[in-house]
């Protein structure tokens, strides 16, 4: 658990109350793909055991087949997944303030 610890201090691990008890998750990367200008997000986990997944679909395939895990935690995965989306989803809206390459007082955006 201090270990754990240690990865939210200096690592950019975060808790999430939608993940298992003891599961941590990373953005591990973010930004515009070169094929798509859609924003996209790469997200890593790391369960209770210290398994590492690169993906929601892996870690939900290990949850499904190890013992100590419930329909309820699976749900909550689900639901971590909306919750990244609609965040993602929000950041296409976002205005900022411009800065030097564009004129006084416009403002800008990432769009997808």
């Amino acid at each position: 658990e201090a270990m754990k610890e240690e990865m939210i201090a200096h690592e950019s691990w975060q808790k999430s109350h939608f993940l298992p008890y003891g599961w941590l998750f990373k953005i591990a990367w973010e930004g515009h793909a070169r094929t798509k200008m859609q924003l996209q997000t790469n997200t890593w986990f790391l369960s209770r055991e210290g398994v590492h997944f690169e993906s929601m679909k892996s870690a939900i395939n290990f949850m499904e087949s190890a013992e100590g895990y419930s329909f309820k935690d699976v749900k909550g995965c689900k639901i971590f997944q909306t919750e990244q989306r609609k965040t993602k989803a929000k950041l296409k809206f976002d205005w900022e303030e411009g800065d030097d390459s564009l004129p006084e007082g416009w403002f800008k955006r990432v769009t997808g």
